[in-house]
C-alpha cells in the first residue's frame, strides 16, 4: 500500500502515517483528516454555505 491519497483529487495526503498503517495512529484532527486534503474540504465547505446546507 502507498503513500494515502485524497479520495477526490488524487493528492497525496500529508500529515497522515502512511507506514504506520493502523487506526491508532494519528491523523489530521479536522473533519474528514485523512481522507481528503485541504484544499477539497476548503472548496466542499465553501460550496455548502453558498448552497445553504
Amino acid at each position: 500500500m502507498g503513500k494515502p491519497r485524497c479520495a477526490i483529487c488524487g493528492r497525496f495526503l500529508h500529515g497522515v502515517d502512511y507506514e504506520a498503517d493502523t487506526k491508532s495512529s494519528r491523523r489530521p484532527e479536522r473533519p474528514y483528516g485523512g481522507y481528503v486534503c485541504h484544499r477539497c474540504l476548503e472548496r466542499g465547505i465553501r460550496d455548502a454555505v453558498r448552497r445553504g446546507v
